[in-house]
């Protein structure tokens, strides 16, 4: 049995070298289409949970809007835009999938290349552009997805298209609230991107107020804003009181930290860390651990996620840590976690929030 999971932890990575070879952009969309044909691992969620439960380990909580989650690592929006390999995704172990960003109309994204590997840094960046293919064939993915044997929440992050004007992008969220809310879990306002002209410029208290207007008490439970790491502290904590005072379900922290050189996109990988991690203590220092938020940013290894954790988040993303490892990705970061929290005397992931701040006092 050990030699049979060795075999399979050589196929898996040697497949995932083999993919490192090709142009980026390549080797993703042929990454979504082996995970849509079914080319994955095949370890759900439900089935890591019981092997740690099996250690007297819990990894499994609560999230608001996304309900009982069988461990902290969830897929960043990003991978999959349309949503063609939500399944395929949900067997490579991730215990929830963010797909998009999702425009209303669709749109080409700006000229490739336009996706770039940092390999000695284990980062990317990209300046994608929200290339996808449109709300309509959203609606449909998530459609056929409701007819699956799926078992994990999915969420859906709304983006403004290129061509809207920044006075009229609450349109461009509401007809993707409107098409999408009977089709998904949850939902992700992204606000941050540096890839799309002036839309970091709607992450203001007011913007979010107004937001917060347009929707019912029930969709702001399930709607998360995620913000920039490229703002200044006053910017960054003003917005998620706003977030908070306006009662949505929380904050994704963070996307991209956005760089012009050798490539001008959003840096994604290692070299984000820090950056989204002091976004995390700004955080607290604001809600002192009574909005949830999703980490995301810079996470590679289990320490990573163990460390997104303690300084305050109630769950993770991940998505160059994806392209790195490959499908066994959320496996091999799971049991590093566990190290971690053993060499602590930690058996419950929940016993591990905001463990930074109070090892400061």
């Amino acid at each position: 049995m050990m030699a049979e999971a060795k075999l399979n932890e050589y196929f898996w990575s040697l497949g995932t070298a083999a993919m490192r070879c090709l142009p980026p952009e390549l080797a993703h969309d042929i990454g979504i289409a082996c995970l849509k044909c079914g080319v994955a691992p095949n370890i759900h969620g439900t089935k890591l949970q019981r092997r740690f439960e099996t250690e007297g380990l819990n990894l499994g909580l609560k999230l608001p809007g996304l309900g009982t989650l069988a461990h902290p690592i969830g897929l960043a929006a990003g991978f999959d835009k349309d949503a063609a390999c939500v399944v395929g995704c949900s067997h490579s172990g991730f215990s929830f999938v963010e797909v998009g960003t999702v425009t209303p109309l669709p749109q080409p994204g700006n000229p490739r290349p336009r996706l770039w590997r940092q390999k000695n840094d284990l980062a990317l960046v990209n300046a994608m552009g929200f290339n996808n293919a449109g709300l309509a064939r959203m609606a449909d993915s998530l459609m056929n997805l409701k007819k699956s044997d799926l078992n994990i929440p999915v969420g859906v992050n709304a983006g403004k298209n290129k061509i809207t004007d920044a006075k009229n992008a609450l349109e461009d969220y509401a007809k993707v609230f409107s098409e999408c809310k009977n089709l998904c879990d949850f939902f992700v306002v992204n606000l941050s991107s540096p890839n799309t002209p002036g839309l970091r410029d709607l992450a203001t208290p007011q913007f979010i107020q107004n937001l917060s207007g347009t929707l019912s008490c029930e969709d702001k439970g399930r709607t998360w804003i995620k913000l920039s790491p490229d703002m200044t502290r006053v910017e960054f904590q003003n917005v998620l009181e706003a977030v908070s005072e306006a009662k949505f379900a929380g904050a994704i922290l963070t996307n991209t930290h956005k760089v012009d050189l050798p490539w001008q996109g959003g840096q994604s990988g290692a070299p984000l860390r820090n950056l989204s991690n002091q976004c995390l203590e700004w955080a607290w220092d604001v809600h002192k651990g009574a909005l949830p938020v999703i980490g995301s940013g810079g996470i590679i290894t289990g320490a990573d996620v163990f460390e997104k954790i303690a300084k305050g988040s109630w769950a993770v993303e991940i998505f160059t840590a994806f392209i790195y490892r490959g499908p066994l990705a959320v496996k091999l970061i799971l049991e590093e976690l566990v190290k971690e929290m053993a060499a602590r005397g930690i058996n419950n992931v929940e016993q591990i929030r905001g463990s930074y701040f109070a090892d400061r006092h």
